[in-house]
């Protein structure tokens, strides 16, 4: 059922998201932070997303950003186009999870047997792990509500780990409102690393 859930709402699409990501120190104290919105213009196909306003430690660098942000567009779609994976996406939807109907064949899972309350709602516990048309391969726990069958909560890591990385997981969060409503409300992302002597911990 939680296939079929999630296939009835492959409609569902962001029109604004709001982040915050916090750079982090060794004993995980906040150094800085960015405070990013996005929106999402309607239109067929993948969501293109458009910088509304971008606060670094309070200051506004929208207009900065905003061309870095098109140069990193660019560069993705020519990786896309050469078939290459983008090791920097992060796919929120229907399309980055393991109920997405396209990719069942390569999806594996097992009841972990574990219940968990998660915002009122009585869920089971499950591994899984699948894989991506670009070769990538994702392995994490998900927990589907009882008594619907919706998935009320993923939380995953790419294996394997992008380059210079140590440690990356997504977490995401998601209503349902009834047949056709299930949709992220939530994504939390925390990952480390670095190259050489330089590190860095980020949690968004």
């Amino acid at each position: 059922s939680a296939v079929a859930i999630a296939g009835a709402s492959e409609g569902w699409r962001p029109t604004r998201t709001v982040s915050r990501i916090e750079d982090l120190a060794k004993d995980g104290s906040v150094r800085s932070v960015d405070e990013v919105t996005f929106a999402y213009p309607p239109g067929s196909g993948e969501p293109k997303p458009e910088l509304v306003r971008y606060l670094r430690d309070g200051v506004d660098v929208t207009d900065k950003e905003r061309v870095r942000l098109s140069k990193r567009q660019r560069e993705a779609e020519a990786r896309r186009k050469k078939g290459e994976k983008d090791d920097n996406s992060v796919t929120v939807g229907v399309a980055g999870t393991p109920v997405d109907p396209r990719r069942q064949a390569s999806v594996s899972i097992r009841r972990t047997g574990e219940r968990r309350t998660i915002d009122g709602r009585v869920c089971q516990g499950f591994e899984y792990s699948y894989s991506d048309p670009a070769g990538g391969r994702s392995l994490g726990t998900a927990f589907l509500e009882e008594q619907t069958g919706a998935p009320v909560s993923t939380r995953e890591r790419p294996d394997p780990l992008p380059r210079f990385a140590d440690e990356v997981w997504v977490a995401l969060t998601f209503a349902y409102k009834g047949p056709g409503e299930w949709y992220p409300t939530r994504v939390d992302i925390q990952g480390s690393g670095g190259l050489l002597f330089i590190k860095k911990s980020i949690r968004t």
